[in-house]
């Protein structure tokens, strides 16, 4: 599906770039195949659904490098760690 409205985005965009950017609650290795069919951010909601207030520096550091591996050349990397109803870290 994110293919199919890759092409309508790209159909209405003959003078102006569109972006597609997904709210998907996935781990990095899902993210990278939502990059590979069409989208320009699947935003990255893994810090705000897994990390609490015990979450350590080096558990945090694995989940970034991990992340960092699935990101195609040419992405650039989000990390989501709050929303208007859930704050990291409460």
């Amino acid at each position: 599906m994110v293919s199919e409205w890759r092409k309508v985005l790209d159909e209405f965009s003959s003078t102006e770039s569109k972006i597609m950017m997904l709210e998907v609650a996935a781990p990095p290795e899902d993210l990278q195949r939502y990059h590979l069919r069409g989208a320009d951010i699947p935003f990255n909601f893994e810090p705000l659904l897994t990390w609490t207030k015990e979450t350590s520096a080096r558990e945090m550091r694995n989940f970034i490098e991990n992340y960092l591996s699935y990101i195609p050349s040419g992405y650039s990397p989000n990390w989501i760690t709050n929303i208007q109803s859930i704050i990291l870290f409460l």
